[in-house]
């Protein structure tokens, strides 16, 4: 379920706006660490870190965009999108001080409303699955609105898209953000 939510933030950049992205493993990275660095170190409910690791995720995403969205062709995209996840996984195994390099951040607590903790199996499908069901009604409805109608235009024809009045690298770079964030949630 948690790679669900991950591939659907995909459908958006790669799906609805034609630019093929392979770096999502990195936002997924960049959120993962975020939310258990800020539960871990300083002591912040996990309910808190969710937007925060998105926000993260987001920003980077957007760092990203600005110049590997300004290359023509999928090709240079996935490449420059894929390193980006090699370099992040190596920041994140090599920065011991932060992350525990390869043991990874131990200690984590489980999520909790009111009474009910997800510590077991069962209540952490269940969780992931609200999430999934949040993640797809609300992608379904970027998609159903202007945002996705540019997405859907990019995708069909940039050339087109661009003769009538979008703003393509604007639109993709959103779409890339919207992606980027969904894979810091998952």
């Amino acid at each position: 379920l948690i790679n669900a939510i991950a591939v659907m933030g995909i459908v958006i950049i790669s799906g609805y706006a034609k630019q093929l992205h392979l770096g999502q493993a990195a936002f997924q990275g960049l959120g993962a660490y975020t939310s258990a660095i800020l539960m871990t170190k300083l002591g912040i409910n996990f309910w808190v870190t969710i937007p925060l690791a998105m926000i993260v995720a987001g920003l980077f995403g957007w760092i990203l965009s600005i110049p590997t969205l300004k290359l023509k062709g999928g090709s240079y995209l996935a490449l420059v999108t894929q390193t980006f996840g090699e370099i992040i996984y190596v920041l994140l195994l090599n920065m011991e001080w932060l992350t525990n390099g390869s043991f990874g951040i131990s200690g984590i607590s489980a999520p909790t409303i009111g009474p009910i903790d997800f510590t077991d199996l069962q209540s952490y499908f269940f969780l992931c699955l609200f999430f999934v069901i949040v993640v797809y009604i609300a992608l379904k409805r970027i998609v159903k609105v202007k945002f996705g109608r540019f997405f859907i235009s990019i995708r069909e024809s940039e050339e087109a898209a661009q003769s009538i009045g979008v703003n393509t690298r604007k639109y993709k770079m959103i779409a890339f953000v919207i992606a980027t964030s969904v894979g810091g949630l998952a």
